[in-house]
């Protein structure tokens, strides 16, 4: 999440949670684990399309602004100790 923070595409593999943050295609690429090759290939074509590179980046930004800044996850917290409150009392 930080690099999307940055504003910038993320390349992970398609394991693990970073397949569940990562949008293919959208916010980054996603590659079968284990296959250095795909990966090598990934960040070359990334490389060589900077407007692609600078597009994904953008989607990145606004993905992470959305559902994972600060304030967002704050927001967060503060409804889940409502909930848990409310749960309590009754």
């Amino acid at each position: 999440r930080e690099i999307m923070a940055c504003g910038k595409p993320v390349i992970a593999s398609d394991l693990g949670a970073m397949s569940e943050i990562v949008r293919h295609e959208q916010t980054g690429r996603l590659f079968p684990v284990g296959q250095a090759e795909i990966l090598s290939n990934e960040i070359s074509t990334l490389y060589a399309s900077r407007a692609r590179c600078l597009d994904l980046g953008e989607n990145a930004r606004a993905v992470f602004e959305k559902e994972y800044a600060a304030d967002v996850n704050y927001q967060r917290l503060l409804d889940i100790y409502g909930q848990a409150d409310l749960d309590a009392r009754t």
